[in-house]
């Protein structure tokens, strides 16, 4: 209390009666008794209980998922510190400033705050809040595809927390690094690190986190094909979320459950879930990296509908939103989603562009999975010559058996073993060509030489087929 005003003794009191319910998790609890407060107080004058209310208030509003309003909140709470020259303020209002800035899309403005932040909790001994700062800069690598900076971050935050003795941190820091794991298609380890981190916020009440470690341990799942398990942990997300108002965490569950139920084939709900996702996201935060997951994923799902022109529409969409926000490895997905679309409207060119940019984005991230997927696409679908890719499938196939993707594995098997590999010297047009015949070869003895269904399997129209056929000279 000896920070506050005499003569707002009680507005302090009570403004730490709120910061007590936030340490506790209940943020609604929270949040109504912070509306109560402007009535006995007035926050728009400079003071140490004004600032201290606008730090509350966009905290609140971060963790509900209130992006705009939450920064609007930061920053008078920062601009009040400056005026006080109150040290411990200024550090903790820049860490949230930098928080919300990166769900708002400013990432170098974000990372500007962030290590204003950092220094300054370090300098004063705050250990504990300088490994909270250093684990959003973490998240901010992430965003940037920079995963191998991601771990550090996070490890240095570990050793910070160390130092502050709050061991509750570390746990929470090992559920953040699970997050790194299944990004890099680790998803074993990250199982791993998430087993405690459940135990642990659940057993503390932590609400938020708790269904954030439930979202990461389902994409685990996912990841290992185990995908009854995903949605299981993914619902139970969305309980949470719903009863305890967590708006932010809901729109990023709707998001992996649209993922899962694209996987699964379930398009009309996969649809739904994105477009539950789009609303919150536009809503609290229009230009963070919900919007161009959602739109990323919207082209996958037209793409798995073989609706080829309406995905190259959503993928335009989502790289609208990349100007604004680089998430470097979204936008490596979305690439490897638009050549698969050009090869499907027979634009060769079109789509060895886009695979180019794809497989260049995945190896200046430096992520091996992703990479090794995006070999194994572009050669499923011949965008090239499949002897100058057998280096890199090789060195793929070597990336799934370490991370344990077994059908991943069973896919570049495949196009190892083809009888007649392509020639190095093949023109990329004629490694087209061959593999476009073969997948026809492939769907016409499936369908027993059905029309009608071997055109369904290849997506495009009996038309289409019948030419095809008369092309390549293919007897029926």
């Amino acid at each position: 209390m000896s920070k506050f005003d005499k003569k707002t003794s009680l507005t302090g009191k009570e403004l730490e009666t709120v910061d007590s319910l936030i340490q506790s998790k209940r943020f609604r609890e929270a949040s109504a008794e912070l509306e109560k407060l402007p009535c006995t107080f007035n926050p728009e004058i400079v003071s140490i209980e004004a600032a201290f209310y606008h730090y509350l208030k966009g905290y609140i509003f971060w963790v509900l998922g209130e992006k705009k309003r939450g920064y609007s909140s930061a920053q008078k709470a920062m601009e009040m510190y400056l005026t006080l020259c109150d040290l411990d303020g200024i550090a903790k209002s820049q860490k949230l400033a930098g928080s919300l800035l990166i769900d708002l899309g400013n990432l170098t403005s974000a990372k500007e705050h962030l290590e204003l932040s950092v220094s300054a909790f370090k300098l004063a001994n705050r250990w504990g809040q300088a490994a909270r700062a250093l684990n959003q800069m973490a998240y901010l690598s992430k965003i940037r595809g920079q995963l191998k900076y991601a771990n550090d971050y996070n490890a240095e935050a570990r050793q910070c927390a160390l130092l502050a003795q709050d061991k509750y941190y570390e746990t929470v820091l090992r559920g953040s690094l699970s997050w790194h794991q299944f990004l890099e298609g680790d998803w074993k380890s990250a199982k791993v690190s998430l087993k405690d981190f459940l135990l642990e916020t659940k057993r503390a009440n932590d609400f938020g986190n708790h269904a954030l470690g439930l979202v990461n341990f389902g994409r685990s799942e996912f990841l290992g094909s185990r995908f009854k398990e995903s949605r299981k942990y993914y619902l139970e997300a969305v309980q949470i979320c719903n009863k305890e108002n967590l708006i932010g965490t809901l729109k990023i569950v709707y998001e992996h459950l649209a993922e899962l139920s694209i996987a699964e084939g379930r398009f009309s709900e996969a649809e739904d879930y994105l477009k539950k996702a789009m609303e919150i996201g536009e809503r609290v935060s229009p230009y963070g990296t919900i919007m161009t997951q959602c739109w990323r994923l919207m082209g996958d799902l037209h793409l798995a509908k073989r609706e080829y022109d309406q995905a190259l529409k959503a993928y335009e969409t989502c790289r609208s939103y990349l100007i604004k926000l680089p998430e470097r490895l979204e936008e490596g997905a979305m690439y490897r989603g638009m050549g698969i679309c050009y090869i499907h409207k027979d634009q060769l060119s079109l789509a060895q562009t886009a695979f180019k940019k794809a497989l260049e984005i995945f190896e200046a991230c430096e992520n091996d999975w992703e990479l090794a997927k995006t070999y194994v696409e572009a050669a499923e679908w011949g965008v090239f010559a499949l002897a100058e890719f057998r280096p890199k499938l090789v060195w793929a196939k070597g990336i799934f058996k370490e991370l344990e993707h077994p059908s991943w594995e069973t896919r570049v098997q495949l196009l190892l073993g083809r009888s007649e590999p392509l020639s190095a010297g093949l023109p990329l047009r004629l490694a087209h060509e061959v593999a476009d015949r073969e997948r026809i070869r492939q769907a016409l003895t499936e369908t027993e030489a059905n029309i009608s269904q071997a055109a369904g399997k290849l997506g495009i129209t009996r038309q289409a087929l019948h030419y095809k056929i008369k092309r390549y000279k293919i007897d029926l």
